[in-house]
């Protein structure tokens, strides 16, 4: 919510955020939030009639069995340590960190490590600008490629320290729960 703003440099905002949210909420009978950590932390802010909204992954479409040799091998990728990233692809999630992350394992194991960033979104541009040469951008995926990418990768890396609902996460535990 409002820990957003300062991605975009609109703090000045925060207060009547807050405000904004605490009334429009105030309307509902019921507000949904991802955790029960997210509804205290709103109770906190002075939020009423939080509850947690239950969500899950489809571990029959998000499993190891999907691990695609060929993909890997149509990446590149074969015989390397593969590091992934899933989501949106703007300032809030922090792939700045990501890309600092590459550049500092390729400093002593580059033969051995490739870098995947699965999305789109308006700071795709600068980071392919920023981004060493052992970094694939794929661009938007969904359904099976995604399952495939996912299931075809080593690490799973999410630097963002604001997460709303996490849903990659949440899929990447279920599918690693799974092995």
């Amino acid at each position: 919510m409002a820990e957003y703003l300062r991605y975009y440099k609109l703090m000045f905002l925060e207060a009547p955020s807050w405000s904004f949210f605490r009334w429009f909420h105030g309307k509902s009978d019921i507000s949904y939030c991802p955790s029960a950590v997210t509804r205290k932390y709103l109770e906190q802010k002075g939020f009423r009639n939080m509850r947690v909204w239950e969500r899950g992954i489809e571990l029959d479409r998000f499993s190891p069995q999907y691990r695609d040799e060929d993909l890997r091998k149509s990446l590149g990728i074969d015989d390397k340590i593969v590091f992934l990233y899933v989501g949106r692809v703007s300032p809030e999630k922090e792939l700045h960190i990501y890309i600092e992350t590459a550049k500092r394992l390729n400093l002593k194991y580059k033969d051995m490590v490739h870098f995947l960033l699965v999305g789109d979104g308006p700071s795709l541009n600068a980071l392919k600008k920023e981004a060493p040469d052992n970094m694939t951008f794929t661009g938007f995926m969904r359904g099976m490629e995604l399952s495939k990418i996912y299931a075809s990768s080593d690490i799973f890396i999410c630097p963002s320290s604001t997460e709303t609902l996490g849903f990659v996460i949440h899929g990447l535990r279920a599918s690693c729960n799974m092995l």
